[in-house]
């Protein structure tokens, strides 16, 4: 769904932090969303989401957190860092059409 509101997603998984850096360094991302499915997937996430802001070539790169264990209030997870907390589907995309992201549509930002 998020393909079908103008923007070029990309899955990527199973490969660790360092991979990731590697990538966020090395190419422009708009947005990284974190799944996170236990609480025990909670364990070092503030660490990564600080390391992907500090490692994209993109200074205004945007976290979203979600996934089966993130439930309840969202601001309760604000000392993680992440710029969306999503509690479900519907709120991830929430975040996906937001006014900023159409603007940078307009901008040519985006596929789509």
């Amino acid at each position: 769904q998020i393909k079908r509101i103008g923007w070029d997603a990309q899955l990527c998984y199973g490969f660790d932090s360092e991979t990731l850096m590697k990538r966020l360094s090395a190419e422009s991302v708009d947005v990284v969303g974190i799944s996170v499915g236990t609480d025990s997937g909670l364990d070092g996430l503030a660490d990564l989401i600080l390391d992907v802001k500090q490692f994209s070539v993109n200074a205004d790169i945007k976290t979203l957190i979600g996934g089966s264990a993130i439930s309840g209030a969202s601001d309760q997870y604000g000392f993680l860092g992440a710029d969306w907390v999503a509690t479900s589907a519907q709120g991830a995309l929430q975040f996906f059409e937001r006014d900023w992201s159409k603007q940078r549509r307009r901008e040519g930002r985006f596929n789509g």
